[in-house]
């Protein structure tokens, strides 16, 4: 038989095998499927230590930096010990994910061994069935059973809605009943019975409607009624404790938590961290107690309605302010002397105090450990907290919509305005318009005017305005005189307070509000078009607006002139606000109408700058985010804020100019480790972007848009990263850098020309490797088989 016969034959042989046996394999393969997945399944019954820590990182968002430091913390308090195991599932702000074994270290890099957990590279943290193979997979491991569990579930918290949310995953979060049901199914799934401890580095997150969710779960729950700082819970004194003292049950455990916690921020002014017992007859009692509680809040609501409202406004709050300490608003209520609440309050402090086990509260705070949800009013109240468990199982959301439809009581400014532009050395009259925006007569409706400016003065006759009764929905006016200093110059912003009190018919309880009034030396306020072409004309220097605007989407629209090229090479934007709730946001748009570039930073000011390339009407849209009144727009020439650090301070890229860029990661100049690069791009437009970094380092690329989503990324372990985008809109693009591990120099190089389509790519880059295995095959035969 000559050799090509042998081949032939071969082949034939092989094609047949495959015909005969592939369903057999493909039964071996079900089986060991099968297999695989009961011993994944089987409860491991030798505990291989006594402890072991869970720590769930949801960092994939603007906490990412945070989230490296705590690991390193673990590490640095890790002790090599027989009887403890920490492990860690981080996902990072679009850098994937990695598993960690910790293992003691002293370096500022993370250095634990890395485990395979079966997670993919980009997982959903805020998807409970993420959570729940993460936990089967932990507690069926042969290292990591253990006699106590700690699951740490770390991230932004928002008290009832939810825990971990993550950002390369459309923001989606854990809601309560997300995080009950994938610890219940690891649970069940691997025959453990319960977690001791389940801990939340997380803001806002030790509320009962928590607990509620949490007591057939585990033994003890540790969480904060208050935010928690961004670098978290002390993890090198916490993981240091349970090394040196492996035989702490779950209470001494929790307990030295808590006490950790407060010696970390005892100079932290309103720092909370509690625990609180869920395993026993005392966690019963508790909600036994909160039931009836509820229940004669509701059921005796008429007729002692000023009492509770007294109560709920002098209860403590927290940063969300419609979330308050249970016990302080049963402290008030015990001492008002009301026959059916009274008692029950008192009984619901008692019971507190029993299901805590340990708590801290720094400074002024007066918590004491569990918090609920009450919002002042109704407008704060969000509807789907009637779908919470607690509110199934208890009158508390009936208490509270029957609370909510009382009469409303409310006097509010309408409108204020002076009698021309505010001058320095003037008197100035203001007139300010009050409207009854309750349900029943304002009685006995004062105002006062006061400045605490030595340049603002108030004349002494005219501050105070007694505005009489106002009906529902009607409106009255009152005349102040304030006088202005020649000392202030043009520009300059004052500030007068307004200070408001009303009473209301049936209501013992007076209203008083304390209310800033703005105003800016030599300028009117401008209140912007409604779109891009009604935009109403600034010029280049400062100019004071207000918001909301009159677009759509509250917006106001201006727009100034560029007439030169060679005089004006760049411009620079800085907004600020004195509203302190506020957060307004730029956006630049060129004569063309491309956006060209945004300023959307969470805090004042908000700058952002750029290189003109025509002449003509550029506009500027000035949108709140959140919040509502004066902003103060200031635009400069041939000035630039460019520092990388952010969306309106990125880099400016010019295409057809700049090719190649370079820095270092993490930046000296900002420990964020990212580097913002702006670029605009044309429809049908192609990019093509690669990076590279010094040894030992692991840097990524993303490009996104002004809303921040993923465009495309680059994120290989080898260098060079290479991203290739074809723009469809005409508009503003951002380029991230960011450092996933190491630091040092990059280098970036940009090319920009002709779109491409990303799958003609592919499929020219297919037909290649298939002519290319033609070829060698046919090298082959001819060589060896003719």
């Amino acid at each position: 038989m000559n050799k090509k016969n042998i081949f032939l034959s071969i082949l034939l042989v092989m094609v047949l095998f495959f015909q005969i046996f592939a369903p057999h394999l493909a039964i071996l393969l079900n089986n060991a499927n099968f297999n695989l997945q009961a011993a994944r399944n089987q409860k491991i019954e030798k505990k291989a230590v006594q402890w072991t820590y869970i720590g769930y990182f949801c960092a994939d968002n603007n906490l990412d930096e945070y989230g490296i430091d705590d690991i390193n913390e673990m590490e640095k308090g890790m002790i090599d010990t027989a009887d403890v195991e920490v492990i860690a599932l981080i996902d990072r702000y679009y850098s994937g994910a990695k598993t960690y074994r910790i293992r003691h270290d002293s370096l500022s890099s993370i250095n634990s061994p890395v485990q395979t957990t079966g997670l993919p590279n980009e997982p959903n943290m805020g998807d409970g069935q993420t959570l729940e193979d993460f936990l089967i997979w932990v507690f069926n491991h042969p290292d990591y059973s253990a006699d106590k569990y700690i699951l740490d579930l770390w991230d932004h918290g928002a008290g009832w809605p939810g825990i971990c949310y993550d950002d390369s995953s459309g923001q989606d979060g854990l809601t309560l009943q997300e995080v009950q049901d994938a610890i219940s199914d690891a649970l069940i799934a691997t025959g453990e019975d319960k977690i001791d401890i389940i801990s939340m580095d997380a803001c806002l997150m030790g509320m009962l409607e928590v607990s509620y969710y949490l007591h057939d779960l585990c033994d003890i729950f540790v969480a904060s009624e208050e935010v928690i700082y961004a670098p978290g819970y002390p993890y090198e004194d916490i993981i240091g404790h349970m090394c040196s003292n492996p035989s702490d049950d779950a209470y001494q455990m929790a307990s030295a938590t808590v006490d950790y916690y407060e010696n970390e921020y005892s100079s932290y002014e309103g720092c909370t961290l509690s625990a609180v017992s869920l395993n026993s007859t005392s966690y019963s009692d508790l909600t036994t107690t909160f039931e009836k509680f509820a229940s004669s809040m509701y059921d005796y609501l008429l007729g002692q309605l000023n009492e509770i409202e007294s109560a709920r406004l002098q209860s403590q709050e927290f940063y969300y302010p419609y979330y308050i300490d249970l016990y302080d608003l049963c402290d008030y209520l015990s001492t008002s002397g009301l026959s059916y609440i009274s008692p029950n309050a008192s009984a619901m402090m008692n019971a507190i105090n029993d299901a805590v086990i340990k708590y801290c509260a720094t400074g002024s705070s007066r918590a004491k450990g569990i918090s609920i949800y009450f919002p002042k009013e109704d407008t704060d109240y969000r509807s789907s907290y009637s779908s919470q468990k607690l509110a199934l199982e208890t009158d508390w959301d009936e208490f509270l919509g029957y609370y909510y439809s009382a009469p409303s009581v409310s006097v509010d400014i309408s409108s204020y305005s002076t009698n021309g532009t505010v001058l320095n050395a003037s008197t100035v009259e203001l007139t300010v318009t009050l409207k009854n925006t309750g349900t029943i007569d304002a009685e006995d409706v004062n105002g006062s005017l006061h400045s605490n400016d030595v340049n603002v003065t108030v004349s002494p006759s005219d501050k105070f305005h007694n505005y009489g009764s106002i009906s529902p929905d009607d409106e009255e006016s009152g005349i102040f005189i304030f006088n202005v200093s020649s000392d202030l110059e043009n520009d300059t912003m004052i500030t007068l307070y307004f200070n408001l009190s009303a009473k209301f018919t049936g209501i013992a309880n007076n209203v008083r509000k304390n209310i800033s009034l703005f105003f800016i030396i030599g300028r009117d306020a401008l209140l912007g078009g409604s779109s891009f072409d009604s935009a109403v004309s600034v010029s280049f220097g400062s100019f004071l607006g207000l918001l909301p605007g009159p677009a759509t989407d509250n917006s106001g629209w201006y727009k100034f002139n560029i007439t030169s090229l060679t005089t004006i090479t760049s411009v620079l934007f800085n907004l600020t606000s004195p509203v302190t709730a506020g957060d307004f946001d730029l956006y630049i748009y060129s004569p063309d109408e491309v956006l060209i570039t945004v300023a959307n930073s969470a805090d004042f000011p908000d700058l952002t700058s750029f290189t003109p390339d025509q002449t003509g009407s550029y506009r500027i849209k000035v949108h709140p985010f959140s919040g509502e009144g004066i902003f103060f727009l200031k635009i400069e020439q041939n000035l630039d804020c460019e520092d990388g650090n952010s969306m309106g301070t990125a880099f400016e890229i010019i295409p057809g100019v700049d090719t190649t860029f370079s820095g270092d990661l993490p930046n000296t100049d900002h420990s964020n480790g990212y580097e913002f690069y702006r670029i605009v791009l044309k429809a049908g437009e192609g990019i093509t972007i690669k990076v590279s970094g010094d040894s030992g380092t692991d840097f990524d690329v993303y490009l996104v848009d002004v809303q921040f989503n993923v465009l495309d990324y680059s994120d290989s372990v080898y260098y060079p990263e290479r991203i290739n985008f074809k723009a469809e809109d005409s508009s503003v693009y951002y380029i991230i850098l960011l450092s996933y591990s190491g630091s040092g120099d990059y280098s970036m190089d940009i090319t920009v020309g002709a779109g491409f389509d990303n799958n003609m790519l592919m499929n020219i880059v297919l037909i290649v490797v298939i002519v290319v295995i033609v070829l060698i095959g046919l090298i082959i035969y001819f060589k060896f088989f003719t």
